[in-house]
């Protein structure tokens, strides 16, 4: 029996075969074939816990009735159904994995890394991806990307996808980000499927701000209604986006907080470090809040004799003004601006610094952080994290004994715990150690898409259970 309560049993005559295993195979086995109608008295027996799939535990049925019983039997779970010879192919459990159709506006974009990480680590579920654009395909290889035409992005729509759809006949929709969310609900609708929403820190507030009628987010801003309404589950990056779309009215119910985790192995945890280097990392970006950071780094540097050095990782719109502000605080000569660096360069830039600095702020137009993985990155490497209390930030840090929180925009409350840490080895080995635990026992990516993989198998069984039940009112009508 699987976690739906599931049993299918074949038989004819005296000889039968049982397939338990529904949940990893996401199908039914069904009689038939050709020789289907010749073998004989074939009886199938549906065992269902909780009744709640539209056929009575123990009915049994006569061939060919027991064909048509397993195709509607599938149809309200939402499975394919695995005829004749099929039943005994091992091939056929590969070919019959449940899947899930992956949506993004971009796939995928160098600050997006986080979703990348969590496909390559689904395991019992197969993942197509759905985009308007293929960015760094050589950065991010995948083996099943399938790009929309230009028109997708203005009508919402693609035959390609849908020939996909229907060809490849998935399981649930899944969503990064609220404006993929918007063109998802669309596939979804038509295919029966149920749809997953992850939110992950712009795309919330965006939906009260004046930005989303802007031509590039109007499209979403019009959708976004409809896709609340039709969300099966919306998971929250973070405990202040659940909060936010609490207050957009959607239910408690459809609602779940699900961060985001770190991979341990590529991120490896080294106490020792030689030199006082201090590192940020993000897109240049107001909400970064980088600017304070500076102001944060000139003020530990005016009181401490060993002068640290610190590396800004990333570009963006801001980089000028961020130099500027180097020169006009007397730091330039100790700051260095290296641009974006792929993930692997990220790791080594974290195993040599002492200190990560995340100033992060509320944007001016509300845009905001979730969890801010290169925070859970440095953590995971013994690198001590200093942070704001915004967005998911303070569920990555517990404020003075894994890193610390300042309030936003205090930099120079972020520059005296930066000299504390910095002239205090003792202190920071200790900082850096519980850090590293605290990644351990709550942001393991591997255990993360684990519990992601529940979820889908949650919002699966709902839906079935669903469409089961309205299935069962229409024959009674």
């Amino acid at each position: 029996m699987d976690s739906h309560g599931l049993i299918v049993s074949l038989k004819a005559g005296g000889l039968g075969a049982e397939f338990h295993d529904m949940a990893e195979w996401g199908s039914v086995a069904c009689p038939g074939g050709r020789r289907g109608r010749r073998i004989g008295a074939y009886r199938v027996r549906v065992t269902l816990a909780q009744r709640q799939f539209g056929l009575p535990p123990g009915r049994q049925h006569g061939c060919p009735g027991a064909r048509r019983d397993c195709a509607r039997f599938a149809r309200c779970c939402g499975m394919p159904v695995i005829h004749g010879a099929e039943m005994n192919d091992p091939d056929a459990r590969t070919a019959y994995a449940r899947r899930v159709a992956v949506f993004c506006t971009n796939f995928l974009p160098s600050s997006q890394v986080f979703v990348y990480e969590q496909l390559r680590h689904y395991q019992r579920y197969e993942a197509d991806v759905f985009a308007w654009r293929r960015f760094n395909a050589p950065r991010f290889p995948f083996p099943r990307v399938h790009v929309a035409k230009p028109a997708y992005v203005v009508r919402g729509r693609s035959r390609h996808f849908d020939r996909t759809f229907e060809r490849r006949r998935f399981d649930l929709v899944h969503a990064h980000f609220g404006p993929a969310g918007a063109y998802a609900q669309n596939f979804a609708c038509v295919h029966s499927l149920p749809l997953v929403v992850t939110f992950h820190g712009y795309d919330v507030p965006l939906l009260s701000s004046p930005r989303r009628f802007l031509p590039v987010h109007l499209p979403y801003a019009l959708a976004s209604r409809a896709m609340l309404r039709q969300l099966t589950l919306g998971i929250c990056a973070s405990k202040e986006l659940e909060r936010l779309l609490l207050d957009l009215g959607v239910p408690p119910d459809r609602l779940r907080v699900h961060r985001l985790g770190v991979d341990l192995e590529r991120f490896a945890f080294r106490a020792e470090r030689s030199e006082p280097l201090v590192a940020m990392v993000g897109r240049l970006v107001e909400k970064k809040g980088f600017e304070y950071g500076l102001r944060a780094f000139a003020h530990a540097c005016h009181v401490m004799d060993d002068k640290p050095r610190l590396v800004v990782v990333g570009h963006g719109e801001r980089k000028r003004s961020l130099m500027s502000l180097c020169q006009e605080l007397g730091i330039a000569a100790r700051v260095e601006f290296v641009g974006g660096q792929t993930n692997e360069r990220v790791a080594e830039i974290l195993a040599q610094t002492k200190v990560l600095l995340a100033p992060s702020v509320v944007a001016g137009d509300g845009n905001r952080e979730s969890g801010l993985i290169v925070v859970k990155e440095a953590a995971a490497s013994g690198t001590v994290p200093i942070g704001t209390l915004h967005g998911g930030i303070p569920e990555s840090i517990d404020d003075g004994v894994t890193g610390y929180l300042v309030t936003e925009r205090d930099w120079q409350g972020m520059g005296e715990r930066l000299r504390e840490v910095l002239t205090d080895e003792a202190l920071r080995q200790r900082l850096a150690g519980a850090a590293r635990q605290k990644m351990e026992s709550e942001f393991d990516n591997r255990q993360l898409v684990t519990e992601l993989e529940a979820i889908y198998d949650e919002v699966c069984a709902s839906h079935a259970s669903k469409r089961s039940a309205c299935s069962r009112s229409t024959r009674r009508g």
